[in-house]
Parts: C-alpha cells; sequence; structure tokens
C-alpha cells in the first residue's frame, strides 16, 4: 500500500481517516463502550455501505483487516480508545471532543509505520539478507530481526509464534484468524514425561511504541483460572511496568517480550542461518512460514 493512505481512497478500501472516525462514532452510539464482536460488525457493515456508495466497489476484506488493525492500534496510541481484546472503550466523554488533529496525529503514528516497513524491505531487496558478525553485531541483528517482525500481518505472526513454541517443545495449536476471542491458541506441555499441563496463549504483533497493559494481562489471567494452568503472553513490544507487576502476582502468568521472541529464534534457529561467524535472516522466511 502507498505511504500516502491515511488521506487517500484505494481500490476496495475507504481512507484510514474515515474508518477512524466512524469506529469513534460507534462508540459514541453505544454510550461509550461496546463489546468487541459487536463494534467490529457495527464498523464493517458501515464502510461496507459507505464503500459501495462513494465507489461501488465491494469492500476487500484482507486489505480492511490490515487497514482496520492499524487504525485501531494508532488510536489506542494517542489513547482516543483502548481495547482489551473483549471490549472497546472511548476515552473521551463524546466524540466530539475527539479533534480533526487528534486524528491527524493519529493518522500520522500510521505513516511513521508504513514508513519503517518501507526501510525494512529495502533492506531485503535484491533477494539479499544482510548478515551480522556474530561477535560484535548480535544487539544490531537482534534489532534487525525485531524491526521485519513488527512489520508481519497479525495472524503470520501467530504462525511464528506456533512455530517458535513448537520448537520449544509446547504442543501447540493456534487459534482461528479470524478473530482473538481473548486468546489466540492453546496447548500442552509434558513435565518428566508424566505429567501434562494446558498452556493458553495470547500473543500480539505490535510496533515498540505500543506497550502491552496490566489489563491484558487480567484478561489472559482470567481465561487461565478457568480453562487451564498456565497463561503465556507473547509480544514483539514490550510490557509496561504495571503488566509487569501484574504478571508477577501470578505464578501461572509468563511474559515473552520482543527481544526474549528474537532470542528464542536465534536458540532454535527459527528462520536464523548461523554460518562464518554472522547471522542473517533465510530469504522470504517470513512471508512463507509453513505450518
Amino acid at each position: 500500500m502507498s505511504e500516502s493512505r491515511p488521506y487517500e481512497t484505494e481500490n476496495g478500501l475507504l481512507e484510514d481517516i474515515t474508518v477512524a472516525k466512524k469506529l469513534v462514532e460507534i462508540l459514541d452510539i453505544l454510550f461509550g463502550e461496546g463489546a468487541k464482536a459487536q463494534v467490529e460488525r457495527m464498523l464493517v457493515s458501515e464502510i461496507e455501505d459507505m464503500l459501495e456508495e462513494r465507489t461501488g466497489q465491494a469492500l476487500d476484506d484482507k486489505l480492511y483487516i490490515e487497514q482496520y488493525h492499524k487504525v485501531r492500534d494508532a488510536l489506542m496510541a494517542k489513547k482516543i480508545i483502548s481495547y482489551d481484546t473483549k471490549t472497546y472503550r472511548l476515552l473521551k466523554k463524546s466524540k466530539e471532543q475527539v479533534l480533526e488533529k487528534d486524528y491527524q496525529d493519529a493518522l500520522a503514528f500510521i505513516k511513521v509505520e508504513n514508513k519503517e516497513t518501507l526501510e525494512t524491505k529495502k533492506k531485503t531487496e535484491n533477494n539479499k539478507t544482510p548478515s551480522f558478525d556474530i561477535a560484535t553485531q548480535t544487539e544490531e541483528f537482534r534489532a534487525y530481526v525485531l524491526s521485519l517482525l513488527r512489520t508481519m500481518k497479525p495472524f503470520e505472526f501467530e504462525r511464528l509464534t506456533t512455530q517458535l513454541l513448537r520448537a520449544c517443545g509446547l504442543e501447540f495449536y493456534p487459534g482461528r484468524r479470524t478473530g482473538d476471542d481473548g486468546v489466540d491458541g492453546y496447548g500442552y506441555i509434558t513435565v518428566a514425561g508424566l505429567f501434562k499441563f494446558k498452556v493458553l496463549v495470547q500473543c500480539k504483533r505490535y510496533q515498540e511504541s505500543t506497550k502491552i497493559a496490566n489489563y491484558a494481562i487480567r484478561d489472559l489471567r482470567g481465561a487461565v483460572s478457568t480453562d487451564a494452568y498456565k497463561g503465556l503472553f507473547v509480544t514483539t513490544s514490550s510490557f509496561s511496568p504495571r503488566a509487569k507487576e501484574e504478571a508477577n502476582k501470578f505464578p501461572q502468568i509468563d511474559l515473552i517480550d520482543g527481544r526474549q521472541f528474537v532470542d528464542l529464534m536465534i536458540e532454535k534457529k527459527i528462520g536464523i542461518v548461523e554460518e562464518n561467524g554472522t547471522y542473517s535472516m533465510k530469504k522470504d522466511y517470513l512471508e512463507h512460514i509453513q505450518l
């Protein structure tokens, strides 16, 4: 998609600012709060109708999901809305309190992400991936891999997480791609060949600036208390101090941030090539993950 997308209509999509305003409007209609399924159903219905009326086109579902996640995350980053996997909330008293500048600031956040994506893709143009010296450039390599992970689509990151967890010994089964429903998958781990425990997994492909909040940890803990023995939260970002405090209260919850995720990829050689004293990524590995 073009970098100018926040202010232009493309084939099969409306402009990002229209999606953002419509999401805020729906939350305002629902008196500031709505269940995930209800809000998303109302939003896609409105967008489909508006797109057909304006352009006569049908909504491109695949592109819309990518657009919607970016718009939602941008509104969250600018503290216009909140989202805790089950409920959306408007953080203003009404839609009138969300100014045009607020929307533009949020969409500027999307443009930064799009720029980061383009810069990352340039690093691998001409079918080449850069190599990093193991002795002196491990930190640079870790940052490079993280930048690639943050450009993945959410369902692609879930597939990568599945590969990694299976390599770590977890008998893991990813959830459906169409929605989160609180967790993204579950698995079983066997201890000493005798005891088998169920583990629930939540994974979020976020940019560095979007930290996991404490309410997300509480949601996972609630699911664990009724349906499993352990809960694992995986992200390409990091966890806020309050989220870490929340997790520390409950030994059933474990956290893997972006840095730890890359370290596990290196350890398990998931998409990683180590040869002649250097690290590199396998060409096009993240675009063609097979389970």
